[in-house]
């Protein structure tokens, strides 16, 4: 039988209607994003993360809890890939036996790929996923603690696969009044010297952690009528213990929050 010119035409573009459905159907496949885990990471690790270290041991205005948050959630936004680790903690009486993660996770995509995938479906579920557990990370409250081992969270930290990437961050909010066995700025006075102080306490376990291209950002909580001894052991003290560090990254940055 001869196929008329339009019967030609209508089976070239069936036939073409055919090959470009298939083409999407293996396009699909093979942009298909690849299983994670349950705490949303890829089978092959990440190479950068971002640890966010909060200070719970004393009540902060609510501005100041605001404030952290606005800049906790720029910060991932801004500044941390997808597929990133982040990964959340707090200071407090329990944190000096237990540093546990109040929340952990890998930045999900947070658009679509328009060939597979719609980008208000992606965005969703980057916020049902990720950044609303995040959020309620860090809103959860806690009461007063008899101590702020601020120094030892951040020490314990640094032997974490947390602080063990190829490019890392950790964000620090807290007053930095350390407050423990090892060292409890409020009784300094102005001649004291922290270092020997929290050194000694700690001859046989970690006196000084050591960082590898680690860019720290310290936001500190401002708390007023702090004696001139206090304040003197808070800033001969931080430069120290945050000091031996090595990498392009490396270096420590300081802003006051809200207060």
């Amino acid at each position: 039988m001869t196929l008329s010119a339009k019967d030609r035409q209508g089976i070239t573009i069936i036939l073409a209607v055919v090959v470009a459905f298939a083409g999407l159907l293996v396009a699909s496949q093979t942009l298909k994003a690849p299983k994670r885990d349950a705490n949303g990471c890829l089978p092959s690790g990440w190479t950068s993360s971002t640890v966010i270290l909060l200070d719970h041991s004393e009540g902060i205005p609510v501005q100041t809890a605001h404030e952290i948050e606005a800049r906790a959630v720029d910060f991932i936004n801004r500044q941390v890939s997808t597929n990133d680790h982040v990964s959340l903690y707090a200071v407090s009486d329990e944190s000096a036996r237990a540093l546990i993660p109040l929340y952990e996770g890998c930045k999900p995509p947070s658009a679509g790929n328009a060939l597979t995938e719609s980008d208000k479906s992606i965005r969703r579920q980057f916020d049902r996923n990720f950044m609303n557990k995040l959020r309620k990370a860090l809103r959860q409250e806690f009461p007063d603690s008899a101590t702020s081992p601020i120094a030892q969270a951040i020490s314990d930290l640094s032997n974490t696969t947390d602080l063990k990437a190829e490019k890392l961050n950790l964000l620090i909010f807290s007053d930095m009044i350390e407050n423990s066995p090892s060292l409890d700025m409020y009784r300094c006075s102005p001649d004291t010297d922290p270092r020997k102080l929290y050194r000694n306490a700690n001859a046989g376990a970690i006196e000084r952690p050591t960082f590898k291209n680690v860019s720290v950002h310290v936001n500190v909580i401002p708390r007023r009528g702090l004696s001139p001894g206090t304040l003197h052991c808070r800033s001969a003290f931080w430069p120290w213990l945050l000091g031996d560090d090595a990498g392009p990254s490396a270096g420590v940055t300081l802003e006051y929050l809200p207060g």
